[in-house]
C-alpha cells in the first residue's frame, strides 16, 4: 500500500489497469464515445493542454514544499524548489521539484488526466509520453518518464497560508551599533532571522526567467522582497544557473552595522542560512553590488 499523505498519492500499476485498460465488454458499451475520439499529434495535445488545463492554475494559490521526502512533506511560506499548483477553487493540479536530488513531476488524476482521456483515445503510456514534452516545454523540467507521475488527488486540500509577518529594521540603536563584534554563527543567525528574514513579503514574491525578466508560470529562479517593495534575494535552483545574489543596500548593510565582518566573513555565516531557509547547498552569497546587478536595478527600473 503506497504512503497518502494529505490524501494525495501515487496511482499503483493495478489502478491504472482498472481506470485505462479496461475490459473488453466495457469497450464494446463505450464503441460510440470512442468513435469520436483519436490519438492527438503533439500540437494538438499541447494545445488542448494550454487552453483547458494550464490556463485553469491560480498563481495565487502555489505552495512551497520543504521535502524530508517525496510523500512526507510540510508547506512553508519561503519559496523553495518544490512548488505546489492549484486550480481557482484551490483543488491540487501540479506537484514538481527542480532540486536535481528529488527531480519529479505529479500531476493530478481527476483533473489532468482524467480531462485528458476524455478529449482523446490514449493508453497511460501514451498520455506519458507526451506529458513529457509539456513538462519540458512549460515547466523547464527536462525528466525521464519514469519520473513523471500521476497522483490520486483524494480531496480538496487546504487553501490557508500564513500571511508573512510584518517586521521593522529598528532592532537596534546607537549605543549597539558602537560596540561591534564578530558573531559565533549561532548569533549570526539569530540576528539574519529576526532583522532580515522577517522582513520579506511572501505576496510580492517574483519568479524570474533565465534572463531575470519577470514570468508569469513558476521558475526555479525567485525573487523575494519587503513590504516596501525594495528587492532583498535572488536565487536560482537550476543546476545550470545555480546561485544566491542579496541585497547590497537592504541586507550586507544591515549586517555590516551590526557586526564586524567582511564580505567573505558575511558569505561565510550566510551559507548556513542558504542552506537551512533556501535549501541551496555548497552556494556561497553573493551581495549584489560586487556583481552590478543592484546599480542596474536602481538606476534602470527604479528598485
Amino acid at each position: 500500500m503506497l504512503k497518502s499523505i494529505n490524501n494525495i498519492r501515487p496511482l499503483t500499476r493495478e489502478e491504472v489497469n482498472l481506470l485505462y485498460n479496461v475490459s473488453t465488454e466495457t469497450k464494446l458499451l463505450r464503441i460510440k464515445e470512442l468513435e469520436d475520439k483519436h490519438k492527438p499529434t503533439q500540437e494538438e495535445f499541447n494545445k488542448f493542454f494550454e487552453e483547458r488545463i494550464f490556463s485553469t492554475i491560480d498563481t495565487s494559490k502555489n505552495r512551497f514544499i520543504k521535502d524530508s521526502d517525496n510523500y512526507d512533506f510540510e508547506y512553508v511560506k519561503m519559496p523553495t524548489s518544490r512548488i505546489q499548483l492549484r486550480n481557482s477553487k484551490g483543488h491540487w493540479l501540479f506537484d514538481y521539484d527542480y532540486n536535481q536530488k528529488t527531480p519529479h513531476f505529479y500531476y493530478s488524476h481527476y483533473l489532468v488526466r482524467e480531462r485528458l482521456t476524455q478529449q482523446f483515445l490514449l493508453t497511460y503510456d501514451e498520455i506519458q509520453i507526451l506529458m513529457k514534452t509539456i513538462v519540458e516545454k512549460y515547466f523547464n523540467l527536462y525528466l525521464s518518464i519514469i519520473d513523471i507521475e500521476c497522483f490520486i488527488n483524494c480531496d480538496q486540500l487546504d487553501n490557508s497560508m500564513e500571511e508573512a509577518k510584518a517586521f521593522m529594521l529598528s532592532k537596534f540603536n546607537k549605543d549597539e551599533l558602537e560596540y561591534k563584534s564578530k558573531p559565533t554563527q549561532e548569533e549570526f543567525n539569530a540576528f539574519f532571522e529576526e532583522n532580515i528574514l522577517c522582513t520579506i513579503d511572501y505576496s510580492k514574491t517574483k519568479f524570474l526567467d533565465c534572463a531575470g525578466f519577470d514570468s508569469k508560470t513558476p521558475t526555479s529562479r525567485i525573487e523575494l522582497r519587503n513590504s516596501n517593495n525594495d528587492w532583498l534575494f535572488d536565487y536560482d535552483y537550476n543546476k545550470k544557473n545555480i546561485h544566491f545574489y542579496y541585497s547590497y543596500y537592504h541586507v550586507y548593510i544591515i549586517l555590516n552595522n551590526k557586526f564586524s565582518l567582511t564580505d567573505v566573513d558575511i558569505a561565510q555565516l550566510m551559507k548556513s542560512m542558504v542552506n537551512k531557509h533556501f535549501n541551496l547547498h555548497g552556494v556561497t552569497p553573493c551581495n549584489t553590488l560586487n556583481i552590478g546587478i543592484e546599480e542596474v536595478r536602481k538606476s534602470s527600473y527604479g528598485v
